[in-house]
């Protein structure tokens, strides 16, 4: 006989794969666009330029079209988290994908 605390045990497990698996699927179509963006990246700094003002290009050139660099440089130069900063750039990041 299987015990209550077993099913809801692989209940849990099984709910905790597929937010894994959505996880790893959400993460792979973000990685796949900023790849996009980081082989552009000359074409998307003006974007960027535009979008954080306090960015100057020597900060853009040093980026180099690297995620986390930005994410960095944007939370340094306006002073906040580094959840903010990552939001905005990914908000930075969606606007490519709607146009």
């Amino acid at each position: 006989m299987v015990g209550v605390g077993h099913l809801l045990g692989t209940e849990i497990a099984v709910r905790f794969g597929v937010m894994q698996f959505q996880y790893a699927t959400l993460k792979g179509a973000i990685d796949m666009n900023w790849d996009q963006i980081a082989g552009k990246w000359k074409q998307f700094k003006g974007d960027a330029r535009t979008r954080w003002g306090k960015l100057t290009d020597d900060d853009l050139d040093v980026i180099e079209g690297n995620r986390e660099k930005l994410v960095g440089k944007v939370q340094e130069k306006y002073g906040v988290k580094k959840e903010e900063a990552d939001r905005q750039v990914n908000e930075f990041q969606e606007s490519f994908s709607q146009r």
